[in-house]
């Protein structure tokens, strides 16, 4: 066996092992002593970033960012638009990549200076920081006398760079080695291979964990589809995930986030090569639960009612309360908690001789969503609540009258809002209701109606909203409409609900930047027409639109260039997804959502580069590379060319995209070059490198030019010819011959 063979057979041998140990370790642990990942359903979107060119082929610019927290854990995920950037090269001029949260529990006073944060406290990030691409997930507080980069040094050990350091005098800190899916991946490729970028990675503690996969959130599956419905893997690129337990982070009530991305250079708290919020701004993030509990008894009334809110995952010790409704001070009609962890709590009102549960309704203030289900039948709420919801809940009691029928009428808005809705009700003045904070309308209201008579009871419809209704306990429905049988018996409880949905609005704009006017055909499923047409600051609006994915996209224009796609809800709680390559925006609207998306284009441009030799020569070639690929050029002195008409001395980048490209002579030898010159739009120019940098405007044509000169020959004796050296070593040895003869003659 070679050497060679032996290298590799040892390496598959440790790598082989090094997986199967971290199989045996995730087998060794509990499950219940890690915490489970969020569903892709349950993330709560944090913010979009707009996409920054040239970092690195996409490995480091983060595209959305989420959160979610549950059962103690704080969940943190980064969409990049491009693979990890964990290879063995990656083309930078450092290290690879590395994934950055700092947190701010403190003060508040944390802040984006330039590239740098300031003022945070801790600090939880993943690199490949032993080269060997599979990543680290690593969590460090700021040393009181210094700062991150001070732990972080070689110089300073115990250290993060070699070890993980334990004990005093600092606590806040640990290291989790991931570990490569290799179900999903089998054979799991070499070490030396890029196929590592993308490829599920895990690392996964009690305190602290990540995952890198790809962008449909499946683990264990095919390779993941595009956006566009084609194959993957990844080539939308993939999910950085972390989560890290919040007493690590003095379990606060609310924290805030930055994060940056990097090239594992050595300032932690820096972003000096790569992507940070352009807005510079901290996240803010809460990270406990509100909920208030209302008693509601039509008129008031003294009679008591207990409850019992019981933790049900993770499971806890419940707490026990009572309400009631009358004027007196002894007990309040609402209860609230604004410190509860996010989980499942169940809500149950005690029993009561007497009276009656009319309805039960929970609704959520907010655009944190939850998960509700309410049960008058057992006076129970299910709530699943997430962190920074505001839930409410109000039970609504109605005492029994013999010989009646007792009907509650609730309004539930989706958003909650202040827009009133108008009812009518057989026998009853109109009323009104709105399912919004203030106390100026109920959210519901009941009747206590005769029985053996029918009741009709209907709500006004209402402009920019879609209306569903259901009820319970015996009433039909049709359309907004509830009919009251007037068989319905005596003791009968009726809940009529009606949920009203505000519908969205989305407008489309075009912004070009351009010289001659084009205009972009668009397609999409949204109501009304199904294609449009708009010019540079047109706009297209939709109004009425029901939540629910839809999808906008622009057609390729010749001449253009889809440059970006950036899409924004007012009401924060519409989330989207963009494809340049497709030139789609997956629209997933929420319910009375107010969209902005702007389509930007830029009309391409040309970029023409000259060759002029002194003197002409046409059997000279003279190379150039660019980014737009290299080339070749001669100078015969003939005129130089365009775009549509070739010529030796030139040649034209046809049809590129606006901005800045870069362009290097490979000055060949005997020449030297004199100058380069640019028309047509902004330029720089490093001639001691051989290179300009022309910005080509939108729809503008550039030429540049580079002047060589022959370099001279030397000043010096002419060389002599074979025939010429043979003629006067001839000579020479003539002359040394008689030379010779000439002493000998001499000494005879």
């Amino acid at each position: 066996m070679t050497g060679r063979n032996l290298v590799t057979t040892i390496g598959r041998a440790a790598r082989a092992a090094l997986f199967a140990a971290f199989a045996w370790l995730a087998l060794a642990t509990p499950a219940a002593a890690q915490p489970a990942w969020p569903t892709d359903g349950q993330w709560i979107w944090l913010a979009n970033d707009p996409e920054e060119g040239g970092l690195h082929n996409d490995q480091r610019d983060v595209e959305s960012l989420w959160y979610y927290v549950r059962d103690g854990y704080l969940f943190l995920r980064m969409k990049n638009r491009g693979p990890a950037g964990w290879c063995a090269t990656c083309g930078q001029s450092r290290e690879h990549a590395r994934y950055k949260w700092l947190f701010d529990t403190v003060g508040n006073d944390g802040v984006l200076q330039g590239g740098t944060v300031r003022n945070t406290e801790y600090m939880l990030f993943t690199e490949d920081v032993d080269n060997n691409l599979v990543g680290e997930v690593t969590f460090i507080d700021r040393d009181p006398l210094g700062d991150y980069n001070t732990r972080w040094s070689t110089t300073n050990p115990p250290n993060y760079v070699t070890n993980t350091p334990v004990g005093a005098p600092f606590a806040n800190y640990q290291r989790v080695i991931g570990a490569v899916d290799s179900v999903l991946v089998n054979p799991v490729p070499s070490i030396a291979t890029t196929q590592y970028l993308g490829i599920p990675q895990f690392g996964t503690s009690t305190q602290i964990g990540y995952r890198v996969y790809g962008d449909s959130g499946a683990i264990g599956v095919p390779p993941d589809e595009n956006s566009d419905g084609t194959p993957g893997p990844f080539v939308d690129g993939v999910y950085v995930d972390m989560y890290v337990n919040l007493s690590l982070l003095g379990s606060p009530s609310t924290l805030r986030l930055m994060w940056l991305t990097d090239q594992e250079d050595n300032n932690l708290d820096q972003a000096p090569c790569c992507d940070r919020p352009d807005d510079g701004n901290f996240i803010v993030i809460p990270l406990k639960a509100t909920l208030t509990i209302e008693k509601d008894v039509p008129g008031g009334n003294a009679q008591d009612f207990a409850f019992t809110l019981t933790p049900t995952s993770p499971a806890g010790a419940p707490t026990n309360f009572s309400l009631d409704d009358d004027a007196d001070g002894t007990l309040p009609n609402t209860w609230t908690s604004a410190t509860l962890d996010p989980g499942s709590y169940t809500v149950v009102e005690g029993a009561v001789a007497g009276w009656t549960l009319g309805s039960l309704t929970c609704s959520n203030g907010n655009a944190y969503a939850s998960s509700i289900a309410t049960d008058a039948g057992t006076r129970t709420a299910t709530l699943g609540l997430v962190a920074g919801t505001n839930v409410s809940c109000r039970f609504v009691n109605v005492q029994q009258v013999a010989g009646s029928i007792t009907l509650t009428v609730v309004k539930d808005a989706l958003p909650n809002d202040p827009q009133d809705f108008a009812f009518t009700l057989t026998g009853q003045a109109g009323f009104s209701l709105d399912d919004d904070a203030n106390a100026t309308l109920p959210n519901s209201q009941t009747f206590v109606l005769p029985a053996g008579s029918a009741y009709t009871l209907s709500e006004t419809p209402l402009a920019g909203w879609s209306t569903a209704l259901q009820c319970t306990g015996g009433a039909g429905v049709s359309g907004a409409t509830a009919t009251l049988s007037n068989t319905l018996p005596a003791g009968s409880v009726v809940t009529c609900t009606y949920t009203n949905t505000k519908l969205a609005t989305v407008v489309i704009t075009k912004q070009s930047n351009e010289v001659s006017a084009g205009t972009f055909d668009f397609t999409t499923n949204l109501p009304g027409a199904g294609a449009f047409v708009l010019t540079n600051g047109a706009q297209e609006a939709r109004t009425l639109v029901p939540p629910g994915s839809y999808v906008v996209t622009e057609s390729a224009e010749p001449g253009y260039v889809l440059q970006n796609i950036t899409c924004d809800d007012s009401m924060g709680t519409s989330t989207f997804a963009t494809d340049l390559t497709t030139g789609a925006a997956t629209l997933t609207l929420s319910p009375g959502a107010n969209v902005l998306c702007v389509y930007t284009n830029g009309e391409l441009g040309h970029l023409i580069i000259v060759k002029d030799a002194t003197p002409n020569d046409a059997g000279q070639s003279f190379a150039f590379e660019s980014g737009l690929g290299g080339l070749i050029l001669t100078d015969d002195g003939s005129a130089p060319g365009d775009c549509s008409t070739p010529s030796i001395n030139s040649f034209c980048y046809d049809d590129i995209a606006p901005g800045e490209y870069p362009v290097r002579e490979l000055v060949a030898a005997g020449w030297t070059l004199t100058g380069i010159s640019c028309t047509g739009g902004q330029y720089t120019v490093d001639l001691a490198n051989a290179t300009v940098t022309p910005t080509v405007p939108p729809g503008g044509t550039m030429m540049c030019t580079f002047t060589n000169q022959k370099i001279p020959p030397a000043a010096a004796q002419a060389i002599p010819t074979l025939g010429e050296t043979a003629t006067m070593l001839l000579g020479l040895l003539l002359a040394l011959g008689a030379l010779v003869h000439l002493q000998r003659r001499q000494v005879r």
